[in-house]
């Protein structure tokens, strides 16, 4: 058993089939919880919680049950009583609410939790453009970002779809907002949903974001690539760059990526739909604090990078030792130099 892992008593027998849906939302701890249910399945199925693989990651860990239909992981509960079947699959969150409804139909002789986290919406923007600029995917600055961002940045939607389909009774919701995780902790939230206690100290986040000069690097790099997700892309010049920039920004302080009025806004739309879950689902959770930052002076870009952080990562990547080591790297380096040093 993990040392960061205590699960000390069992789930309690219900009289239906138990099954725990976490389904997301993304940008909102989901990946520390699936790194949590990895390394502990074996200890979880040994306390009464079977964690298995759902729809299109069915397959994706060996040693692991998977199913590709609710109908199969409703057989698969009926056939284990006195358990609790675990699936965790964020992208269940934002699917048409004919998923969730066909979800509820199938798993209507089950005892059903559904668990969801969300997160205020100026962290989860944020978040989304940190994972989609890391991946290669954006090359947009913020602001364009925030403009054509193709998901919607309203949880309501698909919360009143869960919450209608399954009974607002059956929705289990946290927030990562200060006060909105019993305990304070994604997983000690987390594995009270599941009736267990955790011990042992909280489980390291994963996803955390790369400094601010790192990501629009990564976008200034993205921005030559037709492909996306990194492919086309001859690593041996980015890698270097990227790693050479993280050790350049270490510790530096960081600019804000929104104006006051752009983090008010999604702070302000975010306690609005706080307030449609409470009035519809009697839930209840803390509200995002008004923003405090001061005002945003400039859209952030590599252009826009503090120039001791340029300076450092620079002193490094046009140096004879880097050009040795990584000659692809190193003639980017030295254009990005040149449009960018004066």
């Amino acid at each position: 058993m993990p040392r960061w892992l205590s699960l000390r008593r069992r789930v309690p027998v219900a009289a239906r089939p138990r099954v725990v849906l976490h389904v997301g939302r993304s940008k909102a701890g989901s990946t520390t919880i699936q790194d949590f249910c990895r390394a502990a399945h074996r200890d979880l199925a040994a306390q009464g919680v079977d964690y298995v693989m759902f729809g299109h990651l069915k397959d994706a860990e060996p040693g692991i049950p998977g199913f590709g239909t609710f109908e199969e992981l409703a057989s698969f509960a009926a056939a284990n009583p006195g358990r609790t079947v675990l699936v965790s699959n964020e992208f269940m969150f934002a699917w048409p609410v004919d998923f969730s409804r066909s979800a509820a139909a199938a798993l209507g002789g089950c005892n059903v939790s559904i668990v969801i986290y969300l997160r205020p919406y100026d962290g989860w923007v944020q978040s989304a453009y940190t994972e989609e600029t890391r991946h290669g995917r954006n090359i947009r600055a913020i602001d364009g970002f925030m403009d054509g961002y193709p998901l919607r940045t309203s949880a309501w939607d698909y919360l009143e779809g869960w919450g209608g389909s399954f009974g607002w009774d059956r929705l289990h919701l946290g927030s990562l907002a200060p006060g909105g995780l019993s305990g304070g902790e994604l997983m000690t939230d987390f594995a009270g949903a599941l009736g267990l206690p955790l011990a042992g100290g909280q489980v390291a986040r994963r996803n955390t974001a790369p400094h601010q000069a790192v990501l629009e690097l990564s976008r200034r790099l993205a921005a030559a690539n037709s492909e996306i997700d990194w492919q086309g892309v001859d690593r041996t010049e980015t890698d270097p760059l990227i790693a050479a920039m993280a050790a350049a920004s270490a510790g530096r302080p960081q600019s804000p990526y929104f104006t006051l009025a752009q983090r008010k806004a999604l702070i302000d739309l975010y306690n609005a739909d706080l307030d449609r879950i409470a009035r519809h689902g009697g839930l209840r959770l803390p509200p995002a604090a008004a923003p405090a930052d001061p005002e945003r002076e400039f859209e952030p870009s590599f252009e826009r990078t503090a120039p001791e952080i340029l300076d450092s990562f620079f002193a490094e990547t046009l140096s004879p030792a880097f050009a040795g080591r990584y000659p692809a790297a190193a003639r980017r380096a030295r254009a990005l130099s040149a449009q960018v040093m004066p």
